[in-house]
């Protein structure tokens, strides 16, 4: 079993911040800067000595209440665009390690269906779906589960920490980049959500 100093070890190695509230955790959560090779090497590399049955991905298409998604992620299946590529390397490397790819993330269409007051509160819905979906997998296998979502979500601030913590997930967090949360509307925040 992968002990949680050696997660440590490997994370700080990569330059990394990691924060783990576990010996043994069931679920780790790559905070990332998306579309950066570098990290998603990173994280491949990490997958591949783990052999997960789920990795969660932020760009993953996926089934939510029996809603497809590819509709509006169509940036997906453009092999030019920046997300079919950082998930194309996923797609492949599953197919060897097999594990399944999971999507952890609401539409746009679940994401902006109800009313709201601030792009945190947008963000607030997303970390609540993400930390349900990561709560459902980090159950239901017996080897420890990798996430990975933008570095924002991944935050001590979001709620995804305290619903892992109520549902008593062991996880550990590898924050690959470095960022403040801030509440309310600003240029950064909705290019995030972009």
């Amino acid at each position: 079993m992968l002990l949680e100093q050696n997660l440590q070890e490997w994370a700080e190695s990569k330059g990394f911040t990691y924060l783990g509230n576990s010996n043994n955790p069931k679920l780790i959560v790559f905070g990332e800067e998306h579309f950066k090779n570098e990290l998603t090497k990173a994280q491949l590399e990490l997958i591949r000595a783990l052999k997960p049955e789920y990795v969660l991905h932020e760009f993953q298409e996926g089934t939510y209440n029996g809603k497809r998604l590819s509709q509006e992620n169509s940036a997906i299946e453009d092999k030019d665009s920046k997300i079919y590529r950082e998930l194309n390397a996923f797609r492949v490397i599953s197919h060897f390690l097999g594990f399944q790819l999971v999507g952890v993330d609401l539409s746009s269409d679940q994401a902006f269906s109800t009313p709201y007051n601030s792009i945190e509160d947008i963000h607030i819905r997303r970390e609540n779906e993400m930390a349900r979906i990561m709560v459902e997998y980090a159950k239901k296998s017996t080897k420890p589960v990798v996430a990975v979502i933008g570095a924002y979500h991944s935050h001590q601030a979001s709620p995804i920490h305290k619903i892992l913590s109520s549902e008593k997930i062991p996880y550990c967090v590898i924050q690959q980049m470095k960022i403040e949360r801030i509440s309310g509307t600003n240029s950064r925040l909705q290019n995030m959500l972009n």
